[in-house]
């Protein structure tokens, strides 16, 4: 278990106090702020600014209510009295099951972008994510040390992945009916905490009398909205966590930092974000995560990750392995689309993944990777911190063989210099 239990699963972090309202100091504008919990097993802050006669109480509620009912629809382990939702409908299949229209939104909205990500982000894919589910359930906290006999077989995942076709999910957008055919199991937990943000969002933008807010769905969605009242130039700032930063004494002694770059949003725009540094197991020295490569069934990077072996020994050999990214942040104003989107940007082949995002319209992206880099779409801006400075993904630093053969023929040579060159 790392030290920093609070720290490590923020993937970006802006400033909460405690939960109160207060006056800004420069503006007649009211902060409020309030964390929810007990939605979409994460964690959903938002904080907003009202004018003098806003009621915040009334939007609060009217939020709850909102992210209440999104998470009980997209909910696939718990059932509700009244309500159709995920769960439903993966213990019924082949069923037509007739759902809320957010309901069916989701789903269709997951089967477009399936296509329109090659395939990396399939809500079908569910049969495979339940049986790494079950591993990482076998943690009492947010990571731990398994055993190699825990890990799924091939032959279990490919038998799982024989129900993952997007095909088999029918949907009649007249009747609001969906069904799935037997075997499926629907998961929209790429999708449902993005599709909350978009609609929390467009709520407090309608709500009356709040000027401003910045809203964190999941800890890998944040969406802003008017000036930041707290800033002199109207910028709302998010410091971007290092995937690597492991918190220790000498970590502490030597000042180092847990982020390693700073964003800054203006009004209507998102950051959103996956990695590896959330939820995961360790299997000896190898990293098991929640997001799942739908062509290979297994956790990005974890195949690359055993085929590799000491890091030093691979450089000294010239053995770089395949790179893959710890983390990507992507801005755009869309935060449902991007929630998608940098999920299917993570799960891709990097140098796939970044011509991808560049052919996305308003979307740039971030990466920090295995192999210490740090990479980027032309568009992204950000300030990075000591010691990190983006790279092209040609940029390689030398391996240590030729190095040390290089620098050994030199002194070779030096010495046959030396024994047969006679000075006249």
């Amino acid at each position: 278990m790392k030290a920093r239990l609070f720290l490590v699963v923020l993937t970006i972090v802006f400033v909460l106090f405690p939960l109160r309202t207060t006056l800004d100091a420069e503006s007649d504008l009211a902060r409020n702020e309030r964390i929810y919990t007990q939605y979409f097993d994460t964690t959903i802050e938002v904080v907003f600014h009202t004018a003098p006669e806003g009621d915040p109480e009334t939007v609060l509620e009217g939020l709850k209510t909102l992210l209440s009912e999104i998470h009980k629809l997209a909910d696939r382990f718990e059932s509700y009295e009244g309500i159709t939702n995920v769960k439903t409908i993966n213990e019924n299949p082949s069923h037509p099951h007739e759902v809320d229209a957010r309901l069916f939104e989701m789903i269709a909205v997951g089967e477009e972008y399936h296509d329109l990500t090659h395939g990396y982000f399939n809500i079908a894919l569910g049969p495979v994510i339940d049986i790494w589910q079950e591993r990482l359930d076998l943690c009492e906290g947010l990571h731990c040390e398994l055993s190699e006999d825990v890990l799924p077989t091939r032959e279990e995942l490919e038998a799982a992945d024989e129900h993952t076709d997007i095909k088999g999910i029918t949907l009649d957008e007249d009747e609001l009916t969906v069904k799935i055919e037997e075997g499926m199991s629907l998961d929209l937990g790429g999708i449902a905490k993005g599709y909350a943000a978009k609609h929390a969002a467009e709520y407090l933008k309608d709500a009356p009398h709040v000027e401003a807010f910045i809203l964190n769905a999941g800890n890998s969605n944040i969406e802003v909205y008017g000036e930041n009242p707290r800033t002199d130039d109207d910028l709302w700032v998010i410091d971007v966590i290092d995937p690597t930063f492991e918190p220790d004494f000498w970590s502490i002694l030597r000042g180092e930092s847990e982020y390693f770059a700073r964003v800054f949003l203006e009004d209507g725009d998102s950051i959103v974000s996956s990695g590896n540094y959330e939820r995961y197991f360790d299997v000896d020295g190898v990293r098991y995560h929640h997001l799942i490569d739908p062509y290979t069934l297994y956790p990005t990077g974890t195949l690359e990750t055993e085929a590799q072996g000491n890091p030093f020994i691979d450089r000294l050999l010239c053995r770089r392995g395949e790179e893959y990214p710890l983390g990507v942040w992507m801005t755009t104003d869309d935060p449902l689309a991007g929630d998608i989107l940098v999920t299917a940007a993570y799960l891709m082949p990097i140098e796939e993944s970044l011509a991808y995002v560049e052919g996305l319209e308003g979307m740039e992206a971030l990466y920090y990777t295995n192999h210490d880099r740090i990479l980027t779409t032309p568009g992204f801006t950000a300030e990075y911190f000591k010691n990190h400075t983006p790279q092209d993904i040609d940029d390689r630093s030398p391996c240590i063989v030729p190095i040390v053969v290089g620098g050994g023929a030199l002194l070779l040579a030096g010495a046959v210099a030396l024994i047969f060159i006679k000075p006249v």
